[in-house]
């Protein structure tokens, strides 16, 4: 069970990729148009290692509001994509590679995005 709101839970980690250093990154609201989940925070890391870290940041946020994850990344050297699945929030980790071969932000493109700064 989540402690707090949801929306707040996801807006907290995605600033915490911020100062993590993660570029570009995205709060879209999806559950308007999708079963999937209530949002996607979409990222991207500078290199594999920064995006291991960033996972076990995001994981760690998300204990300590006791929101614990669906699936935990597995941690692949050769990456381009890593995805936490913690139930209403999702988080899509990539390196610019991988973000720009994926591309997301268009395929989820009808979903709002949310201010978090």
């Amino acid at each position: 069970m989540a402690q707090g709101n949801i929306e707040d839970i996801a807006r907290g980690m995605a600033r915490l990729l911020c100062d993590k250093k993660c570029e570009h990154a995205v709060l879209l609201a999806v559950g308007p148009v999708s079963s999937i989940a209530d949002y996607f925070i979409i990222a991207t890391a500078t290199s594999r290692a920064h995006m291991r870290a960033c996972a076990d940041d995001i994981e760690a946020f998300a204990a300590s509001h006791a929101v614990r994850p669906l699936t935990r990344p597995a941690n692949h050297d050769g990456s381009v994509w890593t995805l936490i699945d913690l139930g209403s929030i999702v988080l899509h980790l990539f390196t610019a590679e991988g973000r720009a071969y994926y591309d997301l932000d268009k395929v989820w493109f009808e979903a709002e995005r949310i201010p978090f700064e």
